[in-house]
């Protein structure tokens, strides 16, 4: 999906960005055992408060990047 958002936007998704490091990652995770290869979950939650909202997101049930 990063790489389909980086090509969308850029016209390609370049060497080393943002689609690249995550799938090094994701890659280097699974090699290490802390995901499974085909491993999923509910990837992010919204809660909507006044004046904004609230994103948790989420990777193998932890949470990543509360917003």
């Amino acid at each position: 999906m990063m790489q389909a958002a980086e090509s969308a936007v850029l016209g390609r998704a370049p060497r080393g960005g943002t689609a690249a490091v995550m799938q090094s990652a994701a890659r280097r995770n699974e090699r290490l055992g802390v995901v499974e290869h085909d491993e999923a979950t509910d990837s992010a939650t919204e809660a909507r408060v006044p004046g904004g909202r609230v994103i948790t997101e989420f990777v193998a049930d932890q949470v990543v990047y509360p917003n």
